[in-house]
């Protein structure tokens, strides 16, 4: 009787020992599971983060000359056409007039290229510090420019031949909204007969000038 009873004890003994491994083993495999999908939720969010393009906000110097005022500015990044400047110019007598100026660079391999006045400038209707006014002098002169990597050009509004122009009526603030449109060419084979194949793009810019 004491024999079975000693078996038996060994028997619940080893029958609990197994159990904990088994529970053990269990627990073991949750934690690694879970580790495993914390470290794939972790690298899905930073793939999404490294595929967004933030803007570019340049802030105005210091020091600009009176009568050529910089702005700061924000754009968003689009192909091979980057910002490197935006200021205006004020030139008249009593009365007093705006033109803008925005320099782009080309910042990749290929060509990129458009015309002289395809800069628009827009401004609030109801702004008391510049208005848009009729202008019938001048003759339209226009020209095509293309851009190599590195190569930068300004751009001009109004220019000759518009028909508007930006009258100075005050000092103040303006915010002031930049659209242009650009010609990508790029070699879409590695070998001949190919050709350039145009791609039509635009950039926008948000910019804040300040008259004194």
């Amino acid at each position: 009787m004491n024999v079975k009873n000693l078996l038996l004890g060994i028997f619940v003994i080893l029958t609990v020992v197994f159990a904990s491994l088994t529970l053990g083993e269990y627990y073991q495999v949750k934690i690694l599971n879970s580790q495993l999908q914390s470290q794939s939720k972790s690298t899905s969010t930073q793939t999404l983060t490294s595929t967004s393009t933030p803007s570019i906000t340049t802030t105005s110097p210091v020091l600009c000359p009176i009568n050529s005022p910089c702005a700061s500015f924000t754009y968003n990044p689009v192909g091979q056409v980057k910002v490197d400047a935006v200021h205006a110019t004020i030139y008249g007598g009593s009365a007093r007039y705006v033109m803008f100026n925005v320099t782009v660079e080309n910042s990749g391999n290929s060509p990129i290229s458009f015309e002289s006045y395809t800069l628009s400038a827009t401004i609030a209707t109801d702004s008391r510090v510049l208005r848009k006014v009729t202008n019938n002098e001048g003759f339209s002169i226009s020209q095509y420019v293309t851009l190599n990597h590195g190569q930068n050009y300004t751009l001009l509004d109004p220019v000759s031949g518009d028909g508007y122009m930006y009258q100075l009526l005050q000092s103040g603030s303006v915010n002031v909204s930049f659209s242009l449109f650009w010609t990508d060419h790029v070699h879409p084979c590695s070998q001949a007969p190919c050709t350039t194949q145009p791609f039509s793009n635009s950039t926008t810019i948000s910019a804040l000038f300040v008259f004194a």
